[in-house]
């Protein structure tokens, strides 16, 4: 019957192309798997019962590579846990796990900066995606006055998206990661909008 040839041939058609639009979708989803592991990333333990965060490093590394920022993860355990470059520019990158990190842990990337490499600028990166806590003061001070950068991942996943929808350039992207003491991608953190001007910036 003519009628149901033609009723099979689109459901056919439309059947491969479902299947097609689904097998791009897992494709995304496997190139930015990223995202999910840096808000929920896990740990492992290693031989001598610490707690290693491993899943965490790669997501981060994988992101930076995702927007062009060249990075690995050395194989040596007394190392960076992340090294990053872009242009010339160079980051060695500590990444810490659960609960708000001990002040001797955020001066971790400092000290191997000075001792590993000093061509390196510091960055501490913190999960903080299960908490939902913030650096305290004493530790973004201690950030500003040695000169290395510390960055939630809640916060940069936002610059992340920021940066995919258009909101911000890869240029002011980079430029945030330069920055020591707290690194914020808010219009404010950026430097966009004056203390002064704050409120009627809101009403606007």
């Amino acid at each position: 019957i003519p009628e149901i040839q033609i009723s099979l041939k689109d459901y056919k058609s439309k059947r491969s192309k479902a299947k097609s639009a689904w097998n791009k979708h897992n494709r995304l989803l496997k190139k930015f798997y990223f995202i999910e592991r840096i808000v929920r990333p896990k740990q492992f333990q290693n031989e001598q019962g610490r707690k290693e965060d491993f899943e965490l490093q790669d997501a981060i590394k994988d992101l930076f590579n995702s927007i062009g920022i060249k990075s690995n993860v050395p194989s040596v355990l007394a190392d960076f846990d992340v090294k990053s470059s872009f242009d010339g520019y160079k980051w060695g990158i500590e990444v810490k796990n659960g609960g708000m990190p001990s002040e001797n842990d955020m001066l971790q990337a400092h000290r191997y900066a000075v001792r590993i490499d000093r061509v390196l600028e510091p960055l501490l990166i913190w999960n903080n995606g299960t908490t939902n806590q913030e650096f305290d003061k004493p530790r973004i001070t201690d950030a500003e006055k040695n000169k290395y950068g510390i960055i939630t991942t809640k916060e940069l996943l936002y610059g992340y998206i920021k940066l995919k929808t258009g909101k911000i350039t890869f240029p002011e992207f980079i430029d945030q990661l330069k920055k020591p003491g707290l690194i914020k991608y808010s219009l404010r953190g950026m430097g966009k909008i004056h203390k002064g001007n704050s409120k009627n910036s809101k009403a606007s």
